[in-house]
């Protein structure tokens, strides 16, 4: 299927977040600052943090084999261990058991 100029403008749009996800993963944190900064600054800023999700929720999925089972229940981890400071025992048992 040929790409159209739609699909090139979308891709070329989410440059800035694949940049800021490879300077993350290297640790290049002066890179990474400077890409955010200047997304941040840009017409829509808010393009920036849709790209990140989109592109990271790509990630997760591939990295898991497209298990979206797997990938939730890895994100209600980190999103308990994110809000309680330590996962419930159920959600701490899920996710020892799809690992």
């Amino acid at each position: 299927m040929a790409e159209t100029p739609e699909d090139r403008a979308a891709l070329l749009r989410r440059m800035p977040a694949y940049a800021l996800l490879r300077a993350t993963i290297t640790q290049d944190t002066d890179a990474a600052v400077l890409i955010a900064r200047e997304a941040l600054t840009g017409e829509r800023p808010e393009l920036l943090v849709f790209n990140l999700a989109h592109i990271a929720s790509r990630i997760m999925l591939a990295s898991e084999g497209y298990d979206l089972s797997k990938v939730l229940r890895t994100l209600d981890f980190w999103m308990e261990t994110a809000a309680n400071g330590v996962p419930s025992a159920e959600v701490a048992r899920q996710h020892r058991n799809a690992a």
